[in-house]
């Protein structure tokens, strides 16, 4: 039950940032390209622990490292935009982040739940 309201949660959130995004800026556009990518990150790896697929251990790390990825753009957010620089190496993060998600969720260890 509580996932499922996570899970409608993570999607009311995208779905506002979805809509959002096509009335923004160009600039702002990518502050909101990053959330939504973020919802989906923190939705997968919600998902993987609540189906077993993530230990304890993998989904602490996957969540640490979204913080991480929330730190930073915070930080860069400090003057108010998102400059090239700035935008890549969110944009490299969220990339990495990705990849891990996907071999974590995918290298057939199951928590003991599950």
């Amino acid at each position: 039950m509580q996932t499922k309201l996570i899970a409608a949660a993570l999607l009311t959130s995208i779905s506002t940032v979805v809509t959002a995004a096509g009335t923004a800026s160009a600039a702002d556009r990518w502050r909101y390209e990053v959330d939504a990518r973020q919802a989906r990150h923190m939705e997968l790896i919600h998902e993987g622990r609540a189906n077993g697929t993530l230990t304890s251990g993998e989904f602490q790390t996957l969540r640490r490292e979204q913080f991480r990825i929330a730190r930073a753009k915070r930080a860069f957010l400090a003057d108010g935009r998102l400059d090239w620089n700035e935008r890549q190496t969110l944009r490299y993060a969220q990339d990495v982040a990705n990849t891990r998600i996907f071999q974590e969720r995918n290298d057939h260890q199951k928590s003991r739940g599950a």
